[in-house]
């Protein structure tokens, strides 16, 4: 189809795969707790997380707005929200009911908060709101924020659908200035709104995440842009690099008593965070645009797996990983084997549900594949 990028659903396959690894890494991850954790943690798979904490949600949604700009050139507006009902709000319901409470159920039973079985602990699933209680839509929140975003955005994609940005964002550094205002909102916002993924207290994490959301829109509709992104991807490598070393480093320096001096600091690694997550962002995109925009062989069934393989990834994490962490193994026999037989299970999974069209309206499959 002339009006889809091979290089964006090449990325969106990346990314579902790196959420997954993401995912898999965080039984073992020593900075956060999860779902589902190990007795032993590791601390350069935690480091693996910080690192892909940088960028990898930001790109997801940025991708995201990319591909609202696909649909939009083929749809009405009208269409255009009756596929987003269908594709993510009832996949979304569907899974609030369907595939989070295996996640709550098995946490609650390894916590010893819960006993019996599963059919016995549905009926809990509703009992309060998650952590305290058992309601949530844990990984499903991704959903519920791009719906969202699809909403609000659209009335501006209409207004942006002509639109071409000044000419100082199309100058060798001038993408940089994309992430000025991520810098500022993670300075006003993210002290008093730390993310919750609860969406209506969250406003630190929607100052990051609708703004990408409509960037992604912006870049891919200005071709001249396109083109300085893919012209300058190997000098943003360099410098995602560069501050992904500082921003380590700021990490390790403790916070001064002073409050104005803390506040400074924070405000100074908030800054290097954000620019460093977006020069990761243009880097891979330029990357992408030259080196992955063509028809691959694999890319159509990928692109198909992508969207449901990242709805049904989380849930047999959990259940596997609640097994896995009470085995008496180091981490470099959990990990691997928890990354191979959850991938597996995900994809025999989703291979199941395409035979049903119940299964397919659940999970969001459109068929034939079409953005």
């Amino acid at each position: 189809m002339a009006s889809r990028r091979n290089d964006i659903d090449v990325l969106k396959v990346m990314g579902a795969a790196v959420v997954f690894l993401f995912h898999c890494i965080q039984p073992f991850n020593p900075n956060e707790q999860w779902h589902i954790q190990n007795g032993d943690r590791s601390v350069i798979l935690g480091y693996g997380i910080s690192f892909l904490n940088l960028w990898i949600m930001q790109l997801f949604m940025l991708l995201a707005g990319a591909s609202a700009y696909f649909a939009l050139k083929q749809r009405k507006a009208s269409q255009y929200m009756r596929e987003r009902i269908t594709r993510i709000f009832l996949p979304l319901v569907i899974g609030i009911l369907v595939l989070v409470p295996p996640q709550v159920y098995a946490e609650r039973r390894i916590e010893g908060r819960f006993t019996g079985g599963f059919l016995s602990f549905y009926p809990h699933f509703f009992d309060g709101v998650y952590p305290a209680g058992n309601f949530s839509w844990h990984h499903l929140w991704f959903l519920a924020y791009l719906f969202v975003y699809s909403v609000i955005a659209l009335p501006l994609f209409q207004i942006l659908k002509n639109y071409k940005l000044p000419k100082v964002f199309h100058r060798p550094w001038g993408l940089l200035l994309f992430a000025a205002p991520l810098a500022v909102f993670h300075v006003a916002l993210f002290w008093k709104f730390p993310p919750k993924n609860n969406l209506v207290e969250d406003w630190g994490w929607h100052s990051q995440l609708f703004l990408v959301f409509v960037y992604g829109y912006l870049l891919v509709s200005d071709k001249s842009l396109e083109k300085t992104i893919q012209d300058r991807w190997r000098a943003f490598l360099n410098l995602a690099a560069g501050l992904t070393i500082i921003v380590f480093v700021l990490r390790v320096i403790p916070f001064s008593e002073d409050p104005n001096l803390a506040w400074a600091f924070y405000a100074v690694k908030a800054v290097f965070y954000r620019f460093c997550g977006w020069s990761w962002i243009v880097a891979i995109l330029g990357w992408g645009r030259q080196r992955l925009n063509q028809p691959f062989p694999w890319l159509e069934a990928a692109s198909r797996e992508a969207y449901p393989f990242y709805i049904l990834h989380q849930t047999v994490i959990v259940l596997i990983a609640s097994n896995i962490v009470i085995w008496p193994f180091p981490i470099f026999i959990k990990f691997p084997l928890l990354l191979v037989t959850a991938g597996t299970c995900t994809h025999f999974l989703y291979q199941t549900c395409l035979k049903w069209p119940v299964t397919r309206i659940a999970l969001g499959i459109k068929m034939p594949l079409s953005r």
